[in-house]
């Protein structure tokens, strides 16, 4: 099962970024590694990225992994659907594509679940303090 995920930034609640992945323990260490990059230019998504991480290191934080849904065969039909979905809702994502493979329109209508987190040692947990 394919995951539609995105990095929430802590100190507002903002979502900077939305991606995919197979296994949530090593995309989300490979983002934390992102921190470390030192060849990043400004401009392309790994600079912006840097940047953003270099902020969140620099107050004691790191950014928070949210699950947006699973997906089956469809997920770059859906990983569109959530970059555009967000951009509209005015989240500040540096994603620099609209996510996804060629061809799908990414605003298929489809009820989705509410967003989960996710940590590397906790597992699923719900931010709150409830159980996920």
């Amino acid at each position: 099962m394919t995951c539609i995920y995105a990095l929430l930034d802590p100190r507002d609640e903002k979502i900077y970024y939305v991606g995919k992945t197979k296994n949530l323990r090593s995309r989300y260490f490979q983002h934390l590694k992102d921190m470390t990059y030192k060849h990043a230019k400004d401009g392309s998504i790994m600079g912006r990225k840097k940047a953003w991480f270099e902020q969140l290191q620099a107050a004691g934080l790191a950014p928070e992994f949210v699950i947006l849904e699973e997906a089956d065969v469809d997920w770059h039909v859906r990983e569109r659907y959530w970059i555009t979905r967000l951009r509209s809702e005015g989240h500040p994502l540096l994603n620099t594509f609209d996510g996804g493979q060629p061809g799908g329109t990414g605003n298929l209508p489809r009820e989705v679940p509410a967003f989960r987190w996710w940590h590397p040692e906790r597992g699923f947990y719900d931010p709150q303090g409830g159980d996920a």
